[in-house]
């Protein structure tokens, strides 16, 4: 994972907070996978989520390269959809691209979240991850553990409606308890399902 973020009104931030961005080894390509966009949301990319490095540029067209402009314009995709956002910042390019779904059935965002302290993304129990829904069940993708991390499931970003649970073992369902213990899982990249009407989550090594 990298440092860069996209920060980007998504649908669950308005310019406070960021999304985490997967890095090639030398730190020069980043990507924000599976970025659910409205038709006027607008988006940068910053480094350490601090405004010092920024880019910003003028989008063209879907899979096209265009301008990474230090400091520049918000990016506007203008079309409501999900996609991939890749910055080069040797090359000083932008691409947007229609995201890769391994979850198809999985493009509106739900109202529960993933919050806890997550390492990866600078979060200690202040900031959601998005989920998304088939109407049904909510899934956040490619969530990145880190040993010691700990979370839990809420609603409307609010701890009325919240589940924890005992993490048993990856693919098996277990209890999500409304109120119960932090959930912890050994490190990795995982997708997480929650069910709760049912009151079960699922967590399975990321497909993404």
């Amino acid at each position: 994972t990298g440092a860069l973020s996209a920060y980007a009104e998504a649908g669950f931030s308005d310019w406070n907070s960021d999304l985490q961005m997967w890095s090639n080894a030398d730190g020069t390509k980043h990507v924000a996978k599976a970025v659910s966009l409205k038709e006027g949301d607008e988006l940068k990319f910053r480094k350490d989520q601090a405004w010092t490095d920024n880019y910003g540029g003028s989008f063209s067209a879907l899979d096209a390269e265009f301008e990474a402009v230090a400091g520049g314009d918000n990016v506007v995709v203008g079309a409501e959809g999900v996609y991939d956002l890749w910055l080069d910042t040797e090359a000083k390019t932008i691409t947007v691209t229609e995201a890769y779904l391994p979850y198809p059935d999985y493009r509106q965002a739900g109202a529960w979240s993933v919050i806890g302290h997550l390492d990866a993304y600078g979060m200690d129990w202040n900031d959601d991850i998005p989920m998304y829904t088939d109407g049904e069940t909510f899934l956040a993708m490619n969530v990145t553990v880190k040993d010691g991390d700990e979370f839990k499931f809420r609603k409307d970003k609010a701890w009325t409606d919240n589940f924890g649970g005992t993490f048993g073992a990856l693919d098996a369902e277990f209890e999500a308890v409304p109120g119960g213990d932090n959930i912890i899982v050994e490190a990795g990249s995982y997708d997480m399902f929650l069910d709760a009407d049912a009151k079960t989550i699922r967590i399975v090594e990321s497909l993404g």
